[in-house]
C-alpha cells in the first residue's frame, strides 16, 4: 500500500509542470514559516495581556499609596484644626471626603477580575467610609465648642476619639492598604517572570520554525534544482547524440515541460534516422541513376561515334571520287548531317559533364581580342555566304585580359557568333562590342539585326533542345549551344545574358572577371631584378622544353628567360608533340602546362615518367588550378615541382635556376 502510494506521488510528481513544481517547493517552508508567525503573534498578544496585568498591578500600588497619603493628610488636617481651630487646615479633610469615595472605587474597578484582592478592597472601602465618618463627626461635634477654651478641652479630651465606634480604624486601614500592595507587588513580580517566559518560548518556537522551514526549503530547492541541472544534462547529451545521428539515452518519464522537450528529441531521432535512411536510399538511388547516365553517355559516345567515323570517313573519300552533281550533292549532304550529329554528341557531353561537376577548366589570364579575332574567322565564311556584315570594336577594351578558360571561351564566341548569323536577315549585321561595366568585370556584346526573340519565349531561350520554334526551318542546329554556353560562363565565374525587341534583334552579351594583363606583370617583376653573369666561355647552353598552347603564356616564360642567356628554350603546342620532342633532345628541365589540345598535361607527364630518355629529368608543372587536390596528385604522379598561374616572377626565377643547377644542390618536389 505505502509503496503504490510513493509511486503514485512520484508519478504525480514527475507528471506536474514546472511553475507547479516550484510552487510545491516554495510551498514547504510555508507552514513552518506559518508556525512561527502564529507563536509571534501569539506571545505578542499574551505579552500585551501581561503587560496589562502589570499595569494595573502598578496603578493599585499607586492608587493604594494615594489612599493612604490622602487618609493621613486628612488626619494631620483635622488635627490641626482641633488644636489651632482654623478651618483652613480642614482642606486636606475637604479633599479626603471628595477624593477617596473615587479613589476607592477605582481600585476597585482595577482589581475586579482578582477575587482575593476585590475582597480586600471591599473592606478598604468600607474601612474609608467608616474613617471619613469618624472624621465627619470630629468636623460637626465642635460647632458648639466655638471657644478656644471649649475646643481645647474637647482636645485634651484624650478619651473623646478612643470613645467613638471605630477607634483605631487607620491603623486597620493601613494595614489593609498595605497587604494589598504586597499582594499586588507579588503578582507584578509573578507576572514578570510569566512575561519573561512566555518571550523565551515565543523565541525558541519562532526560532525553530525558522529553521525548520528554511532548511526544508532549502533542502527542497536543492533537490529540485539537482533534478533539474540532470534532467538538463540528459537533454545536453541527447542532443549532441542527435547531431550525431547516434541513438539517444532514454530520458526520464514524466509529462512536463523537460519531459516533453526530452520526448520531442526522442521523435525527432527516429524521423532523423528515416530521414537519414531515405536520403541514404535517395543518395543510392541518384548514384546508380548517375553511374548509369554516365554509362549510357559513354556507351552511346562510343557507340554513335564508331559508325560516325564510317560515315564520315568514306562519306569523304566518296567526295574525293568522280561524282555527278547529284551524287556529289547527297555525299555534301550525308557529310553535313554526319558532321551535325557529331557536334551535337559533343555538346551533349560537355554538358553532362558540366552538370556532373567533372568539366576541367583551366581559367588563366587571356586577352578578349585575340580570342575574339579568332572566332570571327572562323565565323566570316559562313557569315559571308549568308550575305552577313560583321563590324568588330577595334577599341582599346577589347584587347584587355579577362579571368577564363581559353578553349571555352572561344566555344562560347563561336556559339554566340554562329548563332548571330544563323538567325539572322540577309543583308544584315552582327556587331562585337566590348566594355567595361566599372565594377572589375568586361562585358562583351554579340548585336545582332535579326527578327529579336518575343518575351514569352525568354523563358525558354537557355533550355536544352529547345530551338524556340526554329527548328520548322532551313536553320541548322541543336538547340543545345546557348545552353551549353551559359553553363560554360558560369563555371568560369562570369554572367551569361540576353536582350532583345522583336524586330529590332537581340544582344547577347556576357561578362567576365577582368584582371592584370601578364605581360605587364612580368615586366614591372623583371625591372628590378638583374640578370645573372653570363656562364664561361664554350660552356653547354641548359635546354628547357615548355608545352604550352598558349602563345601568351610561351611569351610570358621567354621573356623570363631572356634575363637567363644561358637557357635555350625550345617550345612545343601540343602534348604529343612535346613527348617526341622531349624524348629526341633530352632537355634539362620541362615546363608543362594540363590543358592541351590534343591530350592532357596528365597523359604528358605519364608518358614522360614511362620513357627511359625522360624518366628522371625534372619538370615543372606551370598550371591555374592551384586545388590542393591537383597539386597533391601530380607530385605524386612524379611532377618535381608546382606552380600555380599567375606566376610569382622571383619564385619563378628560383624554380628554374635550382632545378637546372647541378644534382647535388637539387632538392625534392614540392609545391612552390
Amino acid at each position: 500500500m505505502i509503496r503504490r502510494l510513493l509511486h503514485g506521488a512520484s508519478a504525480a510528481w514527475a507528471n506536474l509542470p514546472l511553475r507547479g513544481k516550484g510552487l510545491v517547493v516554495l510551498a514547504i517552508p510555508m507552514p513552518a514559516l506559518l508556525v512561527a508567525a502564529l507563536a509571534y503573534l501569539v506571545g505578542e498578544h499574551s505579552s500585551q495581556q501581561v503587560e496589562a496585568l502589570v499595569l494595573r498591578a502598578e496603578e493599585v500600588r499607586v492608587a493604594s499609596e494615594q489612599i493612604s497619603n490622602v487618609l493621613l493628610d486628612a488626619n494631620s488636617g483635622m488635627r490641626d484644626y482641633l488644636l489651632a481651630g482654623r478651618v483652613s487646615f480642614l482642606a486636606p479633610y475637604e479633599a479626603a471626603v471628595t477624593i477617596l469615595p473615587d479613589q476607592a472605587a477605582r481600585l476597585g474597578r482595577l482589581v475586579q477580575n482578582d477575587p482575593g484582592q476585590a475582597e480586600r478592597v471591599h473592606r478598604i472601602t468600607a474601612n474609608i467610609e467608616q474613617e471619613l465618618d469618624t472624621l465627619t463627626v470630629l468636623r460637626y461635634s465642635l460647632r458648639s465648642k466655638g471657644t478656644p477654651t471649649g475646643r481645647a478641652s474637647v482636645v485634651g479630651n484624650t478619651n473623646l476619639r478612643d470613645s467613638l465606634p471605630n477607634a483605631g480604624l487607620i491603623d486597620v486601614l493601613r494595614k489593609e492598604l498595605r497587604g494589598l500592595k504586597e499582594e499586588e507587588y507579588a503578582l507584578l513580580t509573578a507576572r514578570r517572570t510569566r512575561l519573561e517566559q512566555l518571550h523565551k518560548q515565543t523565541a525558541n518556537v519562532i526560532a525553530l520554525s525558522l529553521l525548520v522551514g528554511l532548511s526544508g526549503g532549502i533542502i527542497a530547492a536543492s533537490l529540485f534544482a539537482a533534478g533539474i541541472v540532470r534532467r538538463i544534462t540528459r537533454l545536453q547529451e541527447n542532443a549532441a547524440l542527435l547531431a550525431q545521428g547516434l541513438p539517444l539515452t532514454p530520458a526520464a518519464a514524466g509529462r512536463d515541460e523537460i519531459g516533453r522537450l526530452g520526448q520531442a528529441l526522442e521523435r525527432s531521432s527516429v524521423l532523423l534516422i528515416q530521414r537519414e535512411q531515405e536520403l541514404r536510399g535517395a543518395k543510392d538511388e541518384a548514384e546508380k541513376a548517375n553511374r548509369a547516365k554516365n554509362e549510357f553517355l559513354s556507351r552511346m559516345s562510343h557507340e554513335l561515334r564508331t559508325p560516325l567515323n564510317a560515315i564520315l570517313g568514306f562519306g569523304q573519300l566518296l567526295e574525293m571520287d568522280h561524282l555527278s552533281a547529284e551524287q556529289h550533292e547527297g555525299v555534301e549532304q550525308i557529310l553535313r548531317s554526319g558532321r551535325h550529329l557529331l557536334g551535337l554528341i559533343d555538346e551533349v557531353l560537355d554538358i553532362a559533364k558540366i552538370e556532373a561537376g567533372r568539366l576541367a577548366l583551366s581559367p588563366e589570364p587571356v586577352r578578349i581580342g585575340e580570342e575574339l579575332q579568332e572566332a570571327l574567322s572562323l565565323i566570316e565564311p559562313m557569315a559571308t555566304a549568308r550575305n552577313v556584315l560583321i563590324k568588330s570594336d577595334r577599341q582599346e577594351t577589347c584587347h584587355r585580359y579577362v579571368l577564363a578558360d581559353r578553349q571555352r571561351l572561344k566555344q562560347i564566341f563561336l556559339n554566340l557568333l554562329s548563332n548571330a548569323v544563323k538567325y539572322n536577315r540577309p543583308g544584315g549585321s552582327v556587331t562585337v562590342s566590348c566594355e567595361d561595366t566599372g565594377n572589375s568585370r568586361l562585358r562583351v556584346k554579340v548585336t545582332d539585326t535579326g527578327p529579336g526573340i518575343p518575351a514569352d519565349k525568354m523563358a525558354r531561350l537557355f533550355t536544352p533542345f529547345d530551338r524556340l520554334g526554329a527548328e520548322q526551318s532551313e536553320v541548322e542546329g541543336t538547340g543545345l549551344g546557348l545552353s551549353l554556353s551559359k553553363h560554360l560562363a558560369e563555371a568560369m565565374g562570369g554572367t551569361l545574358r540576353i536582350e532583345s525587341a522583336p524586330g529590332l534583334g537581340s544582344t547577347f552579351w556576357l561578362e567576365l572577371a577582368l584582371v592584370e594583363s601578364p605581360l605587364e606583370r612580368f615586366e614591372q617583376a623583371l625591372e628590378p631584378l638583374t640578370a645573372p653573369a653570363a656562364g664561361t666561355p664554350g660552356a653547354a647552353a641548359r635546354v628547357v622544353l615548355y608545352i604550352e598552347d598558349n602563345f601568351s603564356n610561351l611569351r610570358l616564360i621567354e621573356r623570363l628567360l631572356a634575363r637567363r642567356p644561358e637557357i635555350r628554350l625550345i617550345p612545343a603546342m601540343q602534348g604529343r608533340l612535346g613527348v617526341q620532342l622531349a624524348r629526341e633532345h633530352r632537355p634539362d628541365l620541362i615546363l608543362l602546362d594540363l590543358q592541351l589540345p590534343d591530350i592532357s598535361g596528365h597523359d604528358v607527364l605519364r608518358h614522360l615518367r614511362e620513357a627511359p630518355e625522360t624518366r628522371d629529368t625534372r619538370i615543372i608543372v606551370i598550371s591555374a588550378d592551384a586545388t590542393p587536390g591537383q597539386i597533391d596528385r601530380l607530385l605524386a604522379a612524379g611532377a618535381w615541382r608546382y606552380l600555380t598561374k599567375p606566376l610569382d616572377v622571383k619564385k619563378c626565377l628560383a624554380s628554374l635556376d635550382e632545378a637546372l643547377a647541378p644534382p647535388q644542390t637539387g632538392s625534392a618536389g614540392r609545391n612552390a
